[in-house]
């Protein structure tokens, strides 16, 4: 067990089972950007820090109006603004920028 103690290393243990091989086997990470920097994601961060460490192209999704952090703007390749209210096409917009993004790397 560690200094952290044991609902700590069941998490830390899933991220390693579950998590890791996902990012891993992904061509391009997408994750759903947190609407304010002041509410922390967890799970986001971590899966962000994973992407970042793994070198994986990045797409961060967002409600309309979200702040960009710099350093966020950084590190990801594209970002999608996903209206909630018009999902169908919020969609389309995502797997056209993540095909954009595919084709990029396929030209690399």
């Amino acid at each position: 067990m560690s200094q952290y103690g044991p609902e700590f290393d069941a998490w830390a243990k899933r991220i390693l089972k579950e998590v890791v091989p996902k990012v891993e086997g992904s061509d391009i990470f997408v994750s759903i950007t947190p609407s304010s920097p002041d509410k922390v994601d967890v799970k986001f961060a971590v899966e962000l820090g994973l992407a970042i460490m793994m070198d994986k192209p990045i797409i961060a999704t967002m409600q309309p109006g979200t702040k960009v952090p710099a350093k966020l703007a950084a590190v990801v390749d594209r970002f999608v603004e996903m209206d909630y209210d018009d999902l169908p096409n919020s969609s389309q917009r995502l797997g056209e920028v993540a095909k954009e993004l595919a084709d990029e790397l396929d030209n690399e």
